[in-house]
């Protein structure tokens, strides 16, 4: 784990409070583990992720931390899970939908990621963090890049599902379209000043573009 001091801090994370799916007994102290970490790099970035402060934030001693995560590669793949449990995984809709058709899952999947941006913005500024640091710790990339091929694979398989019914533009290229709505979902949280208004009228639009 890094151990050099940071002290740049890209957001006020002091009091993030996002809850995590219901657990009991020792996932309890998994939870305050992960919630810790996440809020280190919300606040610190990667670099700035020390295991004694991840303890100390989570409110145990080092060996304890060790024993539920042994690694960095495994208490940030903890982190990881969190947010796609959070902003990939469909869950409760934001607003009730007939869900039947690709077209209709699709909207649903970019409804609930747009009101994860407007509400929780820290899950995708630290997913940014972790994304920027792959690029450089070999470790991390492979944990990455597991949750963006299924995230890619998923979207794809719904957008050809969609052109093969007729309900999305013909000449759409599924696997380039799927690159294209993560590409905006991952870097919009880069986007100063954008309104949660803009926001929504933007993904609006890309949903048009994708119909025939």
């Amino acid at each position: 784990m890094h151990q050099d001091d940071n002290t740049h801090t890209h957001m006020n994370a002091e009091n993030i409070q996002v809850p995590i799916g219901g657990s009991t007994g020792g996932d309890d102290r998994r939870q305050d583990i992960v919630m810790a970490a996440f809020q280190l790099i919300a606040t610190k970035g990667v670099e700035g992720l020390r295991t004694r402060d991840v303890a100390a934030r989570a409110g145990m001693n080092i060996g304890t931390l060790y024993y539920y995560f042994s690694t960095k590669e495994r208490l940030i793949q903890g982190v990881v899970d969190y947010i796609v449990q959070h902003i990939v995984v469909v869950q409760e809709p934001v607003v009730a939908l007939s869900v039947n058709t690709p077209v209709d899952v699709l909207h649903q999947h970019l409804v609930n990621l747009t009101h994860k941006l407007i509400t929780t913005p820290e899950i995708f500024r630290v997913m940014g963090e972790l994304l920027l640091r792959s690029e450089r710790d070999q470790a991390i990339y492979p944990i990455l890049k597991k949750t963006d091929d299924d995230w890619r694979q998923y979207l794809t398989n719904l957008l050809r599902d969609g052109i093969g019914q007729g309900l999305f533009r013909a000449d759409l290229n599924p696997a380039l379209a799927a690159h294209t709505i993560m590409s905006f979902f991952k870097g919009v949280s880069l986007q100063l000043g954008m309104l949660a208004e803009e926001l929504e009228q933007t993904v609006e639009q890309f949903e048009r573009w994708l119909l025939p």
